[in-house]
């Protein structure tokens, strides 16, 4: 039995507002532990342990990772949390994949009507080369997946990927 995998891993480019968000976090952490040390305020000491819940929280949502992982004809999406939670986002069966075509690519055209909003699942940098795969006739999932990816893929679907 010949056993197909590939895994990839992406890293989320940070928005500048998740930039900003971490760095104004951590400065009123800061903040709010000198202050506390100066004044020895329980309510400071307070605002310092709810700053604190709020910079788990913004580290959670502006850290991403995306390992996408093929194995046997599924395409598993996970999330990376930063670095420590893991959550599975979708399973994909590249048997109800009906396209995966770079962005823009005229093969795509056919979809544009179809697909409402399609999750990105990409590192967000302008020069990445990312892929829309549409699956189940309306649904599909921004992905960048690597050479090597789209290489087992268009083994199993020859007529379904597209590299223009």
């Amino acid at each position: 039995m010949s056993e197909s995998y590939v895994e990839v891993m992406v890293k989320k480019e940070g928005t500048l507002l998740g930039k900003l968000l971490n760095l104004v976090v951590t400065f009123l952490i800061i903040f709010s532990v000198v202050l506390f040390i100066l004044s020895l305020n329980p309510i400071v000491l307070i605002g310092t342990i709810l700053f604190g819940v709020a910079m788990y929280f913004v580290r959670m949502k502006t850290n991403l990772e995306f390992e996408y992982l093929y194995v046997d004809k599924e395409l598993t999406i996970d999330k990376i949390m930063n670095k420590t939670k893991r959550k599975r986002v979708t399973k994909i069966s590249i048997d109800r994949m009906e396209v995966i075509a770079p962005i823009g690519s005229y093969h795509l055209d056919d979809y544009k009507n179809r697909i409402d909003k399609a999750p990105d699942y990409s590192s967000g940098r302008a020069e990445a080369k990312r892929y829309l795969l549409v699956y189940e006739g309306q649904r599909g999932v921004i992905i960048e997946p690597g050479d090597d990816m789209l290489r087992m893929i268009k083994n199993i679907a020859p007529r379904k990927v597209f590299n223009d």
